[in-house]
């Protein structure tokens, strides 16, 4: 059993991409494939420092938050008395 896309162009769509990339080769793009030992020296590229550097610095705003929040729970606790 088939169903019918509710929008129209989705089939469209399908078929243009099918009929103009099915035939393209990453060559074109001048892309090539690695090999087994290339893949192996693949370090991931800066993306990880970026991950590290948001992670830390997560951390480092949620501590201050955390901080600020128990000074001024003392602070309010102190006056009320």
């Amino acid at each position: 059993m088939c169903r019918k896309s509710p929008n129209p162009y989705i089939s469209r769509v399908k078929l243009f991409i099918n009929k103009n990339y099915k035939n393209m080769k990453t060559t074109q793009f001048g892309v090539q494939e690695l090999s087994q030992e290339e893949m192996k020296k693949v370090d991931g590229g800066f993306i990880p420092l970026v991950i590290l550097g948001i992670k830390i610095s997560a951390e480092i705003v949620a501590a201050t938050f955390l901080t600020g929040m128990t000074i001024g729970a003392g602070i309010a606790i102190s006056e009320s008395m």
